[in-house]
């Protein structure tokens, strides 16, 4: 019996058995045109020209790429193209740039492309378009999907579905979006309850050519409850539960207690227990995906009696010298300005309630923004996104608050862009958003002195990695260890990535910071663009084990490494500091490594005696 994706995840032994290595790369293919999302009109004796790429390990040709309109009932062959051969017409012989010569080999390393032109009336009466391949090994692409234990190498069909919108025009889904983006007919059919490992787009038999056209389909709501639950809970006991011991919160009238996946939370413990005795309708439904909407069901517990609101105390009516941010209820800001800081990054400027307030942000702490995007036309009324920001105005600034933004605007890979930050490029002046907090696990107290998980320590030597906007965090710990006139023994070590120069954020402000500081911080920059600088004297390349060694500190009893970054960098930096603890801890007098993780809410320490 296969290995099921949940034992693999509970035994990670799956992964250092080599009979899962990875040596070569399998037959694949894929379908770019028709684009997932594509509208088409058809007209009588219109031609269509699908296309796409192909390609197989081991320098394998691809021999075929095979079309079938009618879930491989037949298959026609489609036109290939191969790039590379045109590399081996002739050598390339340079006493300078060395040489290329493909003249005498025939491996194939590169994609392949294929095409095939069909009548667009003949789409219109199909409901899937399926793609496979074949390589000079013989090896063929299979109809169905075979879960490995590692989750990768899976090389079935790649399939399109065809749906006939009311107006006659065809619109095209892909099985899913790369990266975080959503849609795709996986997710869809996932979302309705059926199996999209075995996908049905038609009603006909296989050997059929008849076909039955599909119109898109809403996803059907996940079920957020056990249908067995039928416990009546009442307010003052909901209410009862308001704490970050035993935390219970109400989605849409249900309620859950969050008691046993406090650990397990991605977000770290103080997300739920932000909303503990509160109505979380909006805060779930607006970040998490239908995977945690089944993973929330596992924790229903019953239905509240009567309705959820925000606790009427003295605590959510501010006095004037009282802090802006409540952990438990969202308050609006007003947009008063953006600057552009570069290319693709902003500065917003945001209005508290009051001239004088104070934001009332811990050192180190983020705050949960929340907008509603806007709708087509540019009114309100779109999509409510959220997540947590670090903002760049100063402890002690009053009356605003500043946030630098990356906007990762639409692009050909992602074409709809962040959900989040193209809502902020959406933003006119005098638009409002919502903050709450602080949230964070982090805390730079001063003197020297952080706070863990709600646990001090000493801490004298900081190393602190960033790339883009994750800037942000680790600039307000560096204001605060250098504006601290008690504290002079605490060391830094700061590691910024970015692709070209002009992508360093607040790079004015840490250059001020390195050179009076010279003696303490150790400011190292590195850029990943292939067009650098003649006169860059810093770091080249992405973050990587030699970069770390050299421009971090070594371990230390009072060290601690902060991230702030993409995955990427974080498994790279998290891989490293898992190889100098294994590497060390023949030590009995091995130092701990404390490891923060901005974002990921990931805490770890590693220590000889664990």
């Amino acid at each position: 019996m296969p290995v099921s994706p949940d034992r693999a995840r509970a035994e990670k032994s799956w992964w250092y058995d080599p009979r899962y290595i990875i040596r070569d790369l399998n037959v694949n293919s894929a379908i770019a045109c028709p684009n997932h999302g594509e509208t088409v009109e058809v007209h009588p004796e219109e031609m269509y020209t699908l296309r796409g790429y192909a390609y197989s390990g081991g320098g394998r040709r691809v021999t075929r790429v095979e079309v079938s309109l009618d879930e491989g009932g037949s298959w026609e062959l489609a036109e290939i193209q191969y790039p590379e051969d045109s590399f081996r017409d002739i050598a390339f012989i340079d006493s300078v740039y060395g040489n290329l010569d493909l003249t005498e080999s025939d491996q194939c390393y590169c994609w392949s492309f294929w095409s095939l032109t069909v009548p667009l009336s003949t789409l219109r009466d199909k409901s899937s378009i399926s793609v496979r391949a074949m390589d000079e090994a013989m090896a063929l692409q299979p109809r169905n999907m075979y879960w490995n234990a590692t989750g990768m190498m899976n090389n079935w069909w790649f399939r399109v579905c065809i749906h006939v919108l009311d107006d006659g025009r065809l619109q095209f889904e892909h099985p899913t979006m790369a990266g975080t983006l959503t849609g795709g007919w996986m997710p869809r059919l996932k979302d309705q309850g059926k199996d999209p490992s075995n996908p049905v787009f038609s009603t006909s038999l296989p050997d059929s050519t008849e076909t039955t056209n599909t119109t898109p389909v809403l996803p059907q709501a996940v079920p957020l409850t056990r249908p067995e639950v039928d416990r009546k809970i009442t307010l003052e006991e909901f209410r009862a539960h308001a704490n970050s011991e035993s935390p219970w919160f109400v989605v849409a009238g249900q309620v859950y207690n969050a008691t046993e996946y406090l650990n397990e939370h991605p977000g770290g413990p103080q997300s739920i227990i932000l909303v503990a005795g509160e109505d979380a309708t909006d805060d779930f439904l607006a970040i998490h995906s239908s995977d945690a909407k089944r993973k929330l069901a596992e924790y229903h517990i019953g239905t509240v009696v009567g309705e959820v609101t925000a606790q009427s105390t003295l605590e959510n009516e501010p006095s004037a010298d009282s802090a802006f941010l409540l952990s438990n209820k969202w308050k609006a800001v007003t947009l008063q300005s953006v600057k552009d800081v570069s290319k693709d990054s902003k500065v917003f400027r945001f209005a508290l309630d009051t001239d004088e307030r104070d934001l009332g942000l811990p050192i180190g702490q983020h705050v949960y923004v929340r907008l509603r995007r806007k709708a087509s036309g540019g009114s309100g009324g779109g999509e409510l996104v959220q997540r947590a920001y670090t903002p760049v105005s100063k402890r002690s600034d009053r009356g605003f608050i500043e946030m630098l933004v990356k906007i990762y605007y639409p692009s050909q890979q992602f074409p709809l862009g962040g959900r989040m930050t193209v809502g902020f490029s959406e933003l006119t002046i005098n638009d409002t958003i919502e903050l709450k907090g602080p949230i964070g696990h982090f805390v730079w107290l001063g003197d020297g002195m952080a706070l863990l998980h709600n646990e001090k320590r000493r801490v004298r030597q900081i190393g602190m990695i960033c790339a883009g906007s994750g800037i942000t965090p680790i600039l307000q710990v560096l204001r605060g260890i250098f504006t601290d006139t008690a504290n002079n023994d605490t060391d830094v070590w700061v590691i910024d990535v970015n692709r070209d120069v002009e992508d360093i954020l607040c790079r004015d402000e840490l250059d001020e910071f390195a050179k009076e500081h010279s003696v303490r911080l150790s400011l190292r920059y590195s850029l990943t663009s292939k067009s650098i600088p003649r006169d860059w004297s810093q770091s080249v390349g992405r973050l990587d084990m030699k970069m770390m060694v050299e421009y971090l500190p070594p371990p230390s009893l009072d060290g601690l490494m902060c991230i702030c970054g993409p995955p990427q960098m974080e498994r790279t930096a998290k891989g490293a500091f898992d190889f100098i603890h294994h590497v060390t801890c023949f030590s009995d007098d091995f130092p701990q490594i404390t490891l923060w993780i901005w974002g990921g809410m990931d805490h770890k320490l590693l220590s000889s005696k664990q």
